[in-house]
């Protein structure tokens, strides 16, 4: 451990009051000094001149109760997608739960599930767990273009299909192959797959959704694909029901027996042509518009292979028909898509004309979120109801900024009907933050607090600071800030129309992911830093917030050099944490690539024992598992721990390693 002392300011100022933070001025960045512990550090910047929240009106959204109304928005909109020059607008998926349990009467030790965001909403992954065994998926190996008509995509050159491979699992560190599953061959791109009872779902499509999110061409000639898979004799897996839909996959997320798909679908019009500046063009492409029918600018489903008419869509389609949206249309529909694994060919789907980039879920809604190009700096989400039979629209909300590019899916969260954001402005040369509470209520949402303000006027992050890293509990906000030096600040909305901030902690470097293993407890992962900003190694973080205004880190870990990278800063399932039954332990594993000024690299697994009480501690272990590893960034990214107990069964590309945590070197290796 590294201790990096900074200057304190006095413990009064750690607790003023909302009238005593009126008049809190700069504290000026502190030096490294020569004592060996860490002190809380209240950085306050009142911030004068942020910008305050601009009231931008609702976009709702309306159900059109004529199949024309769609069919007109939708030609509206493709015209002016072909004739003006697309606007870049990223993506970014949003997540959802964290959770890991024992069941008792089905295992004798206690095992991990996929780290999720949000409690009770499972997301899909490459490696499940299901009844003694580990399900891991085989992505395939194909060479085909972004965007290829349905003829093309066809005959792609297909060298190896999906798969899923099968072992038998177990708490004394041993395992067993068990073979493996060719997936469906709509299945090119796997986002990973759910286990549920005696079954696998995978979920994916033809391609992988990370460009052009605003271009049109983009969500044409596209697939989603559900298989439901059989695992009840994991050695004779038989195929269950297939559910395709036209278009690209946004997200997908499993609540108990229930399964909700997001998908994307613009229609591809034969002769349609970017026309920008070609008058003849657009004349070709307002003719082809009046012959098309509602029919043409549908997507199609099947289950298993049979046709479903989309009639049904085209009666219940959301739109935005306010202010510039009535004339202007929209070229892309968005799919929800509500499966009951009981009962899956009763599934329901409901869709809207609007532009999303991202979702949300709980388990009461979902959330179709909307950022800004760069030059609005203006989103939106709107919220759909489901605990309906059928997904349900509930209500719209705008609001400034966007919810970041870096980890966005940690900066969301609603809880007992009030729906916490972190949101990110660039204005006049520096980032504004900002916590928005919103009340979820019967008629509509309603804005409670947004932080900094008047009572509450210390901003969120030093000048120039963006934010890093964020999570989102019941009762507190703890966001980190970066430009040169890391603050961590917590915000109390224990009362959501009164949120304030308790406190502000600095120390070099920072935190791009943070971990919660406790109520009071937190991980944090990210880079460490001198004092220019520049990273210096890999950093691992605990930090104590049992007591408010005296936030601290109680243990910093610094690993390899520069260049050293972990794959959980972008990717949350890439962390397994355990809490111990009845005991006062946390364990978590996480995989690494350590470096040394870009060079030498080693590829690893860190793990951690954490205990919880009376006062946090850890044990770490570094466990090698390839030296001189290269560029290998694929493997490690999607490598995977499972918890069995004591025994760690690590997926490592096409090799499963298990070894017993008292001792990573007693290891048992299985490539297939």
């Amino acid at each position: 451990m590294r201790a990096f002392p900074f200057i304190a300011l006095p413990i009064a100022s750690l607790l003023l009051s909302a009238c005593a933070r009126h008049d809190a001025t700069e504290v000026p960045d502190a030096e490294l000094g020569g004592a060996d512990t860490q002190q809380v550090q209240r950085m306050i910047f009142p911030g004068p001149d942020v910008p305050p929240p601009r009231d931008l009106g609702v976009s709702s959204l309306t159900q059109v109760s004529d199949p024309h109304t769609l069919e007109a928005f939708l030609k509206a909109g493709l015209a002016r997608a072909y004739s003006e020059h697309p606007p870049f607008m990223i993506m970014r998926t949003m997540g959802m739960a964290e959770t890991a349990t024992m069941d008792s009467a089905a295992v004798p030790a206690p095992v991990s599930e996929t780290n999720t965001i949000e409690q009770g909403v499972d997301e899909a992954d490459r490696v499940k767990y299901l009844n003694n065994h580990l399900y891991i998926l085989n992505e395939p190996r194909v060479f085909y273009p972004w965007r290829m008509a349905e003829e093309d995509w066809r005959a792609a050159r297909e060298i190896t299909p999906a798969s899923i491979q099968t072992f038998t699992v177990r708490p004394d560190a041993t395992h067993e192959p068990r073979g493996s599953y060719s997936l469906h061959p709509d299945l090119v791109w796997v986002n990973g797959f759910y286990a549920y009872e005696d079954s696998l779902l995978a979920v994916g499509g033809r391609r992988m959704p990370y460009h052009g999110w605003n271009e049109p061409l983009f969500w044409q000639n596209g697939k989603v694909a559900v298989e439901a898979i059989d695992v009840r004799q994991p050695d004779r897996i038989q195929p269950g029901w297939t559910l395709t839909i036209d278009g690209d996959l946004v997200d997908s997320r499993r609540v108990d027996n229930y399964m909700v798909l997001v998908s994307r679908f613009s229609p591809a019009l034969k002769g349609l042509t970017h026309t920008w500046n070609d008058d003849e063009a657009k004349a070709r492409n307002a003719e082809i518009l009046t012959q098309a029918t509602i029919h043409d600018l549908l997507p199609s489903m099947t289950f298993n292979g049979q046709s479903i008419a989309p009639a049904a869509m085209a009666q219940g389609c959301y739109l935005p028909l306010e202010g510039e949206w009535t004339e202007a249309g929209y070229h892309t529909l968005t799919q929800i898509t509500l499966i009951d694994l009981n009962n899956p060919e009763q599934f329901t789907t409901e869709c809207a004309a609007t532009p999303i980039n991202g979702i949300y879920q709980n388990r009461e809604a979902l959330y179709l979120l909307d950022s800004p190009d760069w030059n609005s700096q203006r989103s939106q989400l709107h919220r759909f109801d489901l605990t309906t039979a059928r997904p349900t629209y509930f209500d719209s909300y705008d609001y400034e900024g966007a919810l970041g590019w870096n980890n966005p899916e940690f900066r969301i969260r609603e809880h007992n009907h009030v729906l916490t954001m972190v949101t990110t402005e660039y204005v006049n040369d520096d980032w504004w933050h900002r916590l928005i509470n919103v009340a979820v209520e019967p008629d509509g949402f309603r804005e409670l607090a947004v932080l900094p303000n008047d009572r509450e006027p210390e901003r969120i992050g030093k000048p120039r600071e963006n934010v890093q890293g964020v999570r989102l509990t019941d009762d507190r906000a703890f966001i980190v800030t970066f430009e040169r030096t890391d603050p961590l600040y917590v915000i109390d909305i224990t009362q959501p129309d009164a949120p304030y901030m308790t406190d502000a902690y600095e120390e070099t470097g920072f935190s791009d992911y943070l971990h919660r293993v406790t109520d009071d407890i937190l991980v944090g992962i990210g880079f460490q830093a001198d004092l220019e900003g520049v990273q210096t190694a890999l950093k691992v973080s605990l930090y104590d917030a049992s007591v408010a205004g005296d936030l601290r880190s109680v243990y910093d870990d610094e690993w390899g050099g520069r260049g050293s990278f972990a794959p959980v800063l972008h990717n949350h399932h890439a962390l397994t944490g355990l809490a111990w039954p009845n005991e006062p332990r946390y364990r978590m594993a996480f995989p690494v690539l350590l470096a040394e000024n870009w060079q030498e690299r080693q590829a690893g697994v860190l793990l951690y024992d954490i205990t919880t009480a009376p006062a946090p501690t850890w044990d770490a272990q570094w466990v090698p598992i390839k030296a001189r590893a290269g560029d290998d960034w694929t493997t490690v990214q999607d490598a995977r721990a499972f918890f069995y107990g004591d025994a760690v069964h690590l997926v490592w590309g096409q090799e499963l390693i298990s070894f017993p945590w008292q001792n990573p070197s007693a290891q048992r290796r299985t490539t297939w």
